[in-house]
């Protein structure tokens, strides 16, 4: 600020003697003066210092400083090599001695277990059992009133050819007052057997009379069926945009205003890319077009017993050159639990490949099985759908049917520890052989439910 301050210092040395020091420090702007005091220890031990001020003869301020001296001494440093740094432990294992074998596919003697980790695949199963306690049950009511229908018998069976469940129920004449419709709006019946739920559109009735016995036979298929003919209207199609094979069959869907659910299982969550111009029909119903889609990918169409979803699944979850883990299996069954099998074989081409076309967009593409030369080809297809994505899943579902094919069909009851089948899953029997399901066919009574599969 430019004003002037005298500051007296003094010193007070092991002799006693004082030095007096003034010093004026002129202070201007943007200047920075360092000072640099070195004592040496062996000289003093205390400092004292003195400040006058120049607004106040009178005022002097005395600070004292006590050094105490050799209190730190000096340390000195070393360079040492750099040491590597120490490899990783592996904590040591300590075991429980508890194994739990999941994969049952021999008997085995606890106290005496031979570990095979080979190669050969290990097929799942459930013990087998002496006896099975199955207690049957059946109930059939309306999904909307929840009336009871006493009900004799029935059946209902569907396949992967097919997108829907059919039913057929026998029912006495005093139940056909209980399935007129509400409101001009579609009977559902809820059919429940063996705790597995059904829903079922009715469709028609047929009567019967036997020596006075009056009945009545219900047929009708799932709730999806309301989007066939003569439910849904036809319709001729041209797409005009690029869209996602999702987004086609969504809006099939969507056209007529449908609370079906779409669950889309093929390829992935999008499906696959179809250009524009590629999907086109004439007089088709909401559900054929969504099969035409699926159909393209390698898949087929399956609807949900237990509720309005339609799946698109694909035809082969798994092939034969697939590698499996214990959670890629649906359905174990065990041999105990079937009461008649039956096999069927039949020979077909060792087929390795399959040459694919698509005639609007002139993409061709060859799908083979790895490892192969492709010399064993299918007859080649053109379909108007197909992209790289969905040429290797039609591709894959084609080449896993081929050599040598057993077709088993089997029967045995609805039991709660395998449940009731269906079409696609994964099936293995009593660890000697794996496949996949292709139809499933239901006969009950409030005696006797069995299964066909």
């Amino acid at each position: 600020t430019g004003d002037k301050r005298f500051i007296h210092q003094s010193y007070l040395f092991d002799e006693t003697l004082k030095l007096r020091i003034n010093r004026i420090t002129d202070w201007h702007e943007m200047i920075r003066k360092r000072r640099t005091v070195t004592y040496a220890h062996e000289v003093a031990h205390v400092f004292e210092k003195h400040f006058t001020f120049e607004w106040d003869k009178g005022l002097e301020l005395v600070t004292t400083d006590d050094l105490a001296w050799e209190k730190a001494k000096a340390i000195h440093y070393r360079k040492h090599p750099v040491q590597p740094w120490p490899k990783p432990e592996l904590p040591q294992y300590e075991g429980t001695g508890n194994l739990n074998f999941v994969c049952l596919c021999h008997e085995v003697d606890a106290h005496n277990v031979i570990l095979n980790f080979g190669v050969d695949d290990c097929i799942p199963a459930i013990p087998n059992q002496n006896w099975w306690y199955i207690l049957n049950s059946l109930s059939v009511t309306r999904l909307d009133n929840d009336a009871e229908i006493l009900v004799y018998d029935g059946n209902y069976r569907t396949d992967r050819s097919s997108w829907a469940w059919s039913y057929s129920l026998t029912v006495p004449h005093t139940e056909i007052a209980k399935l007129e419709p509400i409101n001009g709006q579609p009977v559902i019946l809820k059919i429940m057997v063996n705790g597995h739920e059904h829903h079922m559109l009715l469709e028609n009735r047929t009567r019967s009379c036997n020596f006075g016995n009056i009945t009545y036979t219900l047929t009708g298929r799932s709730q999806t069926a309301l989007l066939d003919a003569p439910y849904a209207p036809l319709r001729s199609f041209l797409q005009e945009n690029e869209r996602t094979s999702v987004q086609l069959a969504q809006a099939e869907l969507d056209r007529v205003f449908s609370d079906t659910v779409l669950n889309w299982q093929l390829i992935d969550d999008l499906g696959w890319i179809v250009a524009n111009n590629s999907l086109s029909y004439s007089n088709l119903a909401p559900i054929a077009a969504i099969k035409l889609i699926a159909e393209s990918g390698g898949g087929f169409i399956y609807s949900e017993k237990g509720s309005n979803t339609l799946s698109i699944k694909p035809l082969y979850k798994k092939t034969f050159w697939d590698t499996f883990t214990v959670d890629d299996y649906d359905r174990l069954v065990p041999d105990s639990l079937v009461t008649s099998q039956s096999t069927d074989y039949e020979l077909y081409p060792d087929y390795n490949g399959i040459t694919l076309t698509n005639d609007r967009t002139g993409k061709q593409a060859q799908v083979k099985r790895t490892g192969t030369a492709a010399d064993v080809l299918l007859p080649p297809e053109n379909n108007p759908l197909f992209d790289v994505i969905s040429m290797g899943a039609f591709g894959k579902a084609k080449l896993a049917k081929a050599g040598m094919v057993e077709t088993h069909t089997l029967t045995m009851p609805i039991s709660a520890e395998v449940g009731e089948c269906a079409p696609g899953e994964v099936f293995a029997f009593n660890a000697q052989w794996w496949g996949i399901v292709e139809s499933v066919s239901v006969s009950f009574s409030h005696a006797k439910v069995n299964q066909t599969v």
